[in-house]
């Protein structure tokens, strides 16, 4: 005999795709998915962030959350400085849908309205969202293909790159 709530856990995982993308039906809506550019083209595979050049600063910290998130999580510092500047994570979906349905997830769940990256002058990525402090991005997030990115400075640091050009 199965455990009830062994087929409720069964009913939400099987089921959690179909409601998530109709959940997303509003926020579609509301940041003009339908229009955003990308939806065709080569899937990516073998992401390597760790062989990326980051501009005079090198790896602090890193967190591999494939198994819970899906995400890999590295934070950078300039070399010398005990705190990370910024933290890059990278998530390589199987399709362009997912990639971007999971960039609307992220919209839809942050506290802030994100403008369009190509409305702040940004060319990052198929489809780009960024945030701004005091004249300089402190935060962007963008889908090229089926590779979801997120750029951000932390708090923490004495010196604040500039994440346009590192995104």
């Amino acid at each position: 005999m199965r455990h009830p709530a062994a087929a409720l856990l069964a009913l939400l995982v099987t089921a959690s795709p179909v409601l998530a993308s109709d959940a997303l039906g509003p926020v579609k809506q509301s940041y003009a998915y339908d229009a955003w550019p990308g939806k065709t083209g080569a899937l990516r595979q073998g992401v390597a962030l760790l062989d990326v050049d980051m501009s005079g600063h090198e790896v602090h910290s890193r967190r591999n959350r494939l198994t819970t998130t899906g995400e890999m999580i590295v934070r950078y510092a300039a070399p010398n400085e005990a705190k990370p500047a910024f933290e890059v994570g990278v998530r390589v979906f199987d399709s362009i849908v997912e990639a971007q349905e999971h960039l609307l997830v992220f919209l839809n769940t942050s506290t802030m309205d994100w403008p369009r990256g190509d409305t702040m002058g940004l060319s990052t990525g198929d489809v780009s969202f960024a945030s701004k402090q005091a004249g300089s991005f402190d935060a962007i997030v963008f889908v090229r293909s089926n590779v979801y990115v997120r750029v951000a400075l932390l708090a923490s640091a004495s010196t604040h790159p500039d994440i346009a050009l590192i995104a």
